[in-house]
């Protein structure tokens, strides 16, 4: 559910150029001026997870059927959710068209480049290219360039510090009938170990069974609570009925129930509903800042092709792209302490979600193409590309909000610095079988918790165990396109494209919580498998128009269209199953890597378009 959302956006644009021609140099002299000023409100918004068996559902209703998850993002006030970004964008650039021999000619240029909002004044970017005719129908080009990001709303709109509003998000996991009604195991990634059926008396010496549990959680019953005053098994609790149901006041039994579960004080609270709730982090503790050392992002690109004619109206072309994407902007929480990764205590402190440079990428491809123009009643043309593309940007939906980082969009490990020494305490004293004692002092090691931890002295950037194929990277995309100029001012086109399958990373059933600091990303991964190591089934598609141009006078023409998109009806994937299964698999457990979405089927329609 989300509040309305507006924008008001005004651009003011401005340039001017010179050029002068001097002997086989044509100079070009420019000057780029843009003022951003936009005003808005950003949207507020709630998302509810239930965890509710259909009995329960029917027999309690939405609110108290069971365990739930409540999102919450938004500002803290209604001053917070505003947007005003204001900015003075300036390019200046030079550039030296240079004609060396008739059949071959060199560019280059310099730019700069100035955000008064980023205010980054050594954005200064070199150019240079190449075109050589090596036959009358054969063209080589190349290029090399570096080119920066300028401020946009698509950026900034949520960063406090550009004038983008201030979102905070809470996400508490609400029991409204205390530790009924929970069909999950969910409540044990936070540390709660339920179980969904038994009572105290009936687990008694028992520990936890499941397999991401610490060693030595307690395997707490169903009636673990209601022991709190002797509330009625199954009974809804919430903060208006909590004293008549057990002689406490609503402070007084949260104070029990979190004596009760071995947490700290103020643990438990009212939460949404009035029901009984923990939150997953702070609420309001994860503002986004601008990191000190905040970066404009660039690339330096490199580009060679080889065009050649064949015949009068067929064209083919061969080309290389490398791109190196530095200075990738995301958040990461860059206050964790490193000894964090030991004991898992990054979660009890106020996390600083810094809004830097943290992230980079690779793209190499190439491109065979070719297009054959209009002639003999009808035009061709197509496309093969073969793309490797990597990168370290986990938060590839590019939110740059705080729900991207109180949801899990942290890279995997936020540290970036040197280490230090660091000693495994083990888990001995909480009932695990692993000593500790091991140092980073001259090599790194895995702790007792399953983490990494890299050796001392070196420095360590934490995000690059999130490198892998990018999430908008496709290895192999195929594609053929036609226009066929029938009689009678019918027209036929059609557009069939073969690529290859998406990727995504496995969700493992014992995610590591890699720097400790209670975030498992947005997928759990336990390191044994890369992000991004997997690729869903390949797509396959071919869409299809016939239209019929009726030309009724000189200002009007209408246009009558027959469309087909997935004229085969081909299966193609929207989404797979992600999580690890368990060995042996569980009764009803999906398949890793199998199809669980797919894309719509054939369909069809009929248009009517009028030009006038």
């Amino acid at each position: 559910m989300n509040t309305p959302s507006t924008l008001e956006q005004k651009y003011g644009i401005f340039g001017a150029s010179l050029t002068k021609n001097i002997n086989r140099h044509t100079l070009k002299f420019g000057w780029d001026f843009e003022r951003t000023h936009v005003d808005g409100v950003e949207a507020n918004e709630q998302v509810d997870q239930l965890f509710a068996t259909q009995a329960d559902y029917e027999q309690f209703g939405p609110i108290d059927a069971g365990f739930f998850l409540l999102l919450t993002t938004g500002g803290l006030t209604p001053q917070a959710n505003q947007i005003k970004l204001r900015n003075n964008y300036t390019g200046l650039w030079v550039q030296d068209d240079w004609k060396v021999l008739p059949k071959l000619t060199l560019n280059g240029g310099l730019r700069w480049d100035y955000d008064s909002a980023f205010n980054k004044a050594d954005n200064v970017s070199p150019r240079v290219g190449f075109a050589w005719s090596a036959t009358p129908k054969t063209v080589v080009r190349g290029s090399f360039g570096v080119f920066y990001d300028h401020f946009r709303l698509g950026l900034v709109r949520d960063i406090p510090g550009f004038g983008g509003a201030d979102i905070r998000v809470s996400q508490p996991l609400s029991f409204p009938r205390l530790f009924y009604g929970v069909p999950t195991l969910a409540p044990d990634l936070f540390g709660l170990c339920l179980s969904p059926t038994q009572t105290d008396s009936q687990i008694a010496g028992q520990g936890c069974p499941y397999p991401f549990a610490a060693p030595g959680t307690p395997y707490l019953g169903v009636d673990h609570l209601n022991k709190i005053g002797g509330i009625p098994a199954n009974a809804v609790v919430n903060q208006s009925n909590v004293q008549q149901l057990s002689g406490l006041s609503p402070a007084a039994f949260l104070t029990a129930a979190d004596a009760a579960t071995g947490v700290p004080a103020n643990f438990w609270f009212w939460g949404p509903f009035g029901a009984l709730s923990f939150n997953v982090f702070q609420p309001g503790a994860y503002p986004i800042t601008v990191d000190p050392r905040f970066a404009t992002p660039h690339t330096r690109s490199y580009t060679l092709g080889i065009q050649r004619q064949l015949g009068s109206d067929l064209v083919i072309s061969l080309d290389y792209y490398h791109k190196d994407i530095i200075d990738i902007l995301g958040v990461r929480e860059t206050n964790i302490p490193f000894a964090a990764r030991i004991d898992n205590s990054g979660g009890s402190i106020t996390g600083v979600n810094g809004f830097g440079p943290w992230y980079g990428g690779t793209y190499n491809g190439g491109i065979l193409s070719f297009e054959k123009r209009m002639s003999h009643r009808f035009m061709l043309g197509g496309s093969y590309a073969y793309v490797s593309e990597n990168d370290d940007a986990l938060n590839s939906n590019l939110n740059t909000d705080a729900l991207s980082a109180g949801s899990g969009y942290y890279p995997t490990d936020s540290f970036v610095g040197i280490p230090t020494v660091v000693t495994d305490p083990g888990n001995i004293a909480s009932g695990g079988t692993c000593p500790g004692g091991r140092t980073n002092a001259t090599s790194s090691f895995y702790a007792c918790n399953g983490n990494f931890v890299p050796k001392a002295g070196v420095f360590y950037n934490g995000p690059t165990l999130d490198n892998g194929p990018s999430d908008f990277a496709l290895r192999h995309t195929f594609e053929v396109h036609g226009q066929l100029q029938l009689p009678a001012k019918f027209q036929f086109s059609s557009l069939f494209r073969v690529q290859s399958g998406f990727h995504y990373t496995q969700n493992a059933i014992v995610p590591v919580d890699q720097d400790g600091n209670g975030s498992y990303g947005s997928v759990g991964r336990d390191l044994k498998t890369g992000r991004n190591a997997f690729t869903s089934p390949s797509f396959t598609n071919m869409d299809m128009r016939i239209a019929r141009n009726f030309r009724i006078n000189e200002r009007v023409n209408v246009q009558a269209l027959f469309e087909f998109f997935n004229l085969f009806n081909n299966a193609n994937p929207a989404a797979v199953n992600i999580n690890q299964n368990h060995t042996p698999r569980l009764a009803g457990e999906p398949i890793f890597g199998s199809v669980a979405e797919y894309l719509p089927g054939r369909e069809g329609q009929v248009a009517l378009r009028i030009e006038f």
